[in-house]
């Protein structure tokens, strides 16, 4: 299970919710953070996620992480997603995902498009 506060790559502490360590940013410097969320806590007063694409449109509302992510290199990102939708991607470095595109993204069975 995710925490706030936590790196969610090698879980050291971290000044922030949902987000890698520096170090951890560091070595994954030019890839881009799938997490997955969903719209209902894992656990009694998790916080939202407020980072990421899609973190402050009505599309993300009370998005809570799921403890699932993947690193994706950008180049592979760049064929999902519009230029427009890309340029913010590649500032925020992290997107948040709904439970059915993250299965869709990364398992194995289902995997389209990475």
């Amino acid at each position: 299970m995710m925490q706030p506060g936590t790196c969610l790559i090698c879980g050291r502490t971290t000044e922030t919710n949902y987000e890698p360590c520096s170090e951890c940013a560091k070595h994954y410097e030019g890839d881009i953070f799938f997490l997955e969320t969903r719209r209902v806590p894992s656990y009694p007063n998790q916080p939202v996620a407020t980072i990421g694409y899609f973190a402050n449109t009505q599309a993300s509302a009370n998005r809570y992480p799921t403890g699932n992510w993947r690193v994706v290199e950008e180049e592979k990102v760049r064929k999902l997603y519009s230029v427009e939708s890309m340029e913010q991607i590649a500032k925020d470095r992290i997107v948040l995902t709904e439970p059915k595109t993250y299965r869709i993204l990364f398992q194995p069975e289902c995997r389209r498009a990475i």
